[in-house]
């Protein structure tokens, strides 16, 4: 196999005459191995001498006749030579191989255009952008943002005015957050096919993430109207209602996150605020850390209809929760469950409640920490003011802005003096505790935060806790402890819109982004900002 090593060595360095001398003496020395024969091909197509190489691609597939490669480039060298009905045949043959190869279909497509079958080749086009698209949704899923995109603008370059291909390519930029940019893609997509929900909805975020709440509403309605069981549309349409602080229209919508999965129990009724008497309700967790927390505060309410509540949730959450006077047990989400009478998900418990801003049950603290000293602080003798922060989060869906600030993008809310600054993060952001340049004023607690009611036991022992959007945050507002929330600039709904404060926790002041392209430098100089008024308000000098 010498000749044949050194074949792909002239040939990779662009020597394609001496390569060929050295396949064609692999070849007579073994004439029985595809690959010789199909790399001779190659060799020859890239020479122009388009006959021999079609002679080598049917030798190739006489030993081996599903080899896809050798039927694609046949067809090419074919069509090339205007043996036309040879690379229809064999172009054909490759998609049968390959159906989901988006260059078998672009290769039917040309020799079906060389035939003058305009149909035909516009057909297999389309089926070559739709394959295309199939693997940008893919890498997308897939979280390979940059191969999403490669494959986006390979169909574009096929078919500017498919609508498929403009809408792929209006969810990667919107994914990379490049607004501008996808915009125009997502408004070609509904020009070009009005019927398509999925462009809608997704020029719908376009419209949130500019925090133009009448704008997303308006693309769902259009989703929505097309097909009324797009839940992704109904989804955000809530979104955009409940931010808009329109409870009463988005909590019933908010349900359509069901459409996707069912209840937690098969055989178990759903709970929708029936009288209880004493019967069994199983509260469950259906999302993150920070939703749990946030929507415990009802389980109360479901104690005052009667019920003997067990809310269930994430393991980190057991002895938290605990806290809640009344609840009769807490389970952790996998152990076995007893029977029980109703069941319910702590998400829709504000639609059962018909929750609007007036009546926010937001009587604080509805959680407790355990003893203090279940977790130690460091002592800071000089300092005036104990702060916490958190900066880095999990970022759950794909195209949800990234929550989390780079530590060193806050470094401005560390260089105040008579401060002592405690790390509340956990892994793996702790490691910016050592990279960044001012992170060693940062007292570091992660190993003692063991679960979240460690957590909590180290907020009782501070002044203030400066988070981003993350499970931290709602701690310290259920807690009743004073936080300081930094917001992207579209943020969750329910933190609303340009507000300071929030209905939720009385104890919270927000600070948003101004813009969609503000970075969390400028957020920074403004907690920087209240943090010296902060600490004048106590008598000190900041």
């Amino acid at each position: 196999m010498r000749h044949f090593q050194e074949g792909l060595r002239l040939s990779a360095a662009g020597r394609t005459p001496q390569a060929i001398a050295h396949f064609e003496q692999a070849v007579h020395l073994k004439s029985d191995h595809p690959a010789l024969h199909y790399n001779l091909g190659l060799a020859y197509q890239q020479s122009m001498r388009f006959v021999d190489a079609i002679v080598a691609y049917g030798r190739a597939l006489d030993l081996a006749p599903e080899f896809f490669e050798a039927w694609f480039n046949l067809a090419k060298a074919a069509r090339s030579a205007s043996h036309l009905e040879l690379s229809l045949r064999a172009a054909r043959t490759a998609v049968g191989l390959r159906p989901q190869d988006p260059e078998a279909h672009l290769a039917l497509s040309e020799t079906l255009r060389a035939l003058g079958d305009s149909s035909g080749a516009q057909e297999a086009l389309s089926q070559a952008v739709a394959t295309h698209v199939k693997r940008v949704i893919s890498s997308y899923h897939e979280r390979k943002l940059t191969q999403a995109w490669e494959h986006a603008q390979t169909a574009l370059r096929l078919a500017p005015d498919n609508a498929q291909a403009c809408n792929a390519a209006g969810v990667v930029l919107l994914a990379q957050h490049r607004l501008q940019e996808a915009i125009p893609y997502l408004r070609h997509s509904v020009e070009l096919q009005p019927d398509f929900p999925a462009s809608w909805t997704f020029l719908g975020h376009a419209h949130l993430y500019r925090n133009d709440l009448a704008g997303a509403a308006a693309c769902y309605d259009r989703a929505l109207n097309l097909n009324p069981d797009f839940s992704d549309a109904r989804y955000f349409r809530a979104w955009a209602e409940l931010a808009a602080g329109r409870f009463e229209n988005g909590w019933p919508e908010f349900e359509s996150r069901w459409n996707k999965r069912g209840p937690r129990l098969p055989r178990c009724p759903v709970w929708n605020g029936e009288s209880l008497n004493g019967q069994r309700v199983l509260i469950y967790a259906e999302h993150g850390f920070g939703d749990t927390i946030f929507f415990a505060r009802y389980a109360p309410l479901v104690m005052g209809h009667g019920g003997r509540v067990t809310i269930e949730c994430q393991p980190s959450l057991r002895r938290l929760l605990q806290s809640i006077p009344g609840v009769d047990a807490v389970a952790v989400r996998g152990e076995p469950l007893p029977e029980f009478d109703w069941q319910v998900s702590v998400m829709s418990l504000p639609r059962i409640f018909q929750t609007d801003l007036k009546s926010i049950p937001n009587s604080i603290p509805y959680l407790q920490a355990p003893v203090a000293d279940e977790v130690i602080l460091p002592p800071a003798p000089s300092a005036r003011l104990k702060v916490g922060l958190v900066w880095g989060g999990s970022r759950m869906l794909i195209l949800e802005q990234d929550r989390s600030a780079p530590l060193s993008s806050l470094a401005l809310v560390l260089t105040l003096p008579g401060v002592a600054y405690y790390s509340l993060q956990l892994d793996p952001r702790r490691n910016e505790l050592r990279e960044v340049e001012g992170g060693e004023r940062l007292i570091d607690l992660g190993a003692q935060l063991t679960d979240f009611a460690a957590t909590a036991a180290a907020m009782q022992q501070l002044d203030l806790v400066i988070s981003i959007d993350t499970a931290a945050a709602h701690l310290a507002g259920a807690l009743g402890r004073p936080v300081w929330l930094l917001l992207v600039y579209c943020p969750d709904w329910r933190w609303m819109l340009h507000r300071e404060d929030s209905p939720w926790y009385p104890t919270m002041r927000l600070f948003r982004q101004q813009a969609p392209d503000e970075g969390w430098e400028r957020v920074a100089g403004r907690v920087r900002d209240a943090l010296a008024d902060f600490i004048r308000s106590r008598g000190g000098a900041a």
